[in-house]
């Protein structure tokens, strides 16, 4: 027989409040410092082509440079070696491209829309991937969320991105390119800092 507890509630004061505190904007010099750190890295592991994943609940490596989440929908950033930037954005968050932080082109890409929105294209997702250039790329990195750290897997090869994303991907790619999780340039602690 389990003993009785008696809770009793009280009130307590409302936590303070900080009104006069102003919001600190990240400074166009920081993207570039941003953008910098993130192609020095990329170099550092011979990669010339790197596309990060982003959705609403896995965003922060995307708006690392963007400035932005994607709402509702799913996107990728496409950075090259060069410095290069393609957006690759649903029908909903096409119109944030003006709005990012670093110099883009913009892809439209309808399956990263929402269901049932439109979907009419002209091209599969890995024609759309190839117009950023992938069929050039030596050494593709692809940054999802998770940093793997597995002790028996092979961690480079572990990929937490759409299923359909990764195919458009090793469909366009040339078939000499390797392919690994390159999320660790983001947040993995051996990164230049």
């Amino acid at each position: 027989m389990s003993a009785q507890r008696h809770i009793k509630l009280s009130p307590i004061d409302a936590p303070p409040r900080f009104n006069a505190v102003t919001k600190v904007a990240i400074s166009d010099e920081t993207i570039i410092v941003r953008k910098a750190k993130v192609i020095a890295n990329m170099a550092q592991a011979n990669i010339d082509y790197l596309l990060v994943y982003a959705d609403k609940e896995h965003g922060g490596n995307f708006e690392y440079l963007t400035g932005f989440i994607p709402r509702f929908e799913e996107a990728a950033l496409v950075l090259h070696a060069s410095g290069e930037v393609f957006l690759l954005l649903g029908n909903e968050n096409l119109k944030l491209s003006q709005y990012a932080r670093v110099s883009n082109t913009a892809i439209h890409v309808p399956y990263f829309s929402l269901p049932n929105q439109p979907m009419e294209n002209s091209k599969t997702l890995a024609e759309l991937l190839a117009d950023t250039g992938v069929q050039q790329a030596k050494k593709i990195g692809i940054v999802g969320w998770k940093l793997f750290t597995s002790k028996l897997d092979d961690n480079s090869q572990l990929f937490d991105i759409p299923h359909f994303i990764f195919d458009a991907i090793k469909q366009s790619a040339s078939p000499v390119a390797t392919i690994i999780n390159a999320t660790s340039l983001f947040i993995g602690s051996d990164i230049a800092a």
